[in-house]
């Protein structure tokens, strides 16, 4: 998406200066959007490699990351506390002695932290209203800056946002 901006009102240096900061900043996100990209796409080719195809039957006591056959008595797998399959000692990933996540769940919460997705989720969890509150805000501030006599919004619509932050 490219952004024209007004930059006239600065010296030659000055607007090189500004617009070398902006290339940079464009490339950076670029890269930020690949890397995520990449993260996103490892993870999804971990759950497509173990998910069990509807073309082939499977025992029921087999690993769902590997399908590697589980035995009754030894070697019977666990199951993941993320997702609730049962997974081979060799899917499990260990964060510490006694905890432990699948790999599919492992790469599931490294991309929440390395994209920052985890931020958002916690935000959205603690403060649940927060949207619709600001939601509401914009929309007053649009209301509260229209010319007199003109309205950005009509009552109806009025009603609908009203009705909702009362949820």
């Amino acid at each position: 998406m490219a952004i024209n901006y007004n930059l006239s009102f600065l010296k030659e240096l000055e607007r090189e200066k500004v617009l070398e900061v902006l290339y940079r900043d464009q490339s950076l996100q670029k890269a930020e959007e690949e890397r995520i990209r990449k993260l996103k796409t490892h993870l999804q080719q971990l759950r497509w490699k173990g998910a069990k195809s509807v073309s082939r039957e499977y025992d029921e006591r087999s690993c769902a990351r590997c399908q590697k056959a589980l035995g009754r008595l030894l070697n019977r797998g666990s199951v993941c506390n993320g997702c609730s399959h049962r997974v081979c000692r060799e899917c499990q990933v260990f964060l510490c002695n006694l905890i432990w996540k699948c790999t599919v769940c492992n790469a599931h919460g490294e991309v929440k932290i390395k994209t920052g997705e985890w931020f958002f989720e916690e935000r959205e969890k603690k403060f649940p209203s927060a949207v619709r509150f600001l939601s509401f805000l914009q929309h007053r501030l649009l209301f509260l800056m229209s010319p007199p006599g003109t309205h950005p919004w009509n009552s109806a619509k009025r009603k609908d946002l009203i009705s909702q932050l009362k949820i």
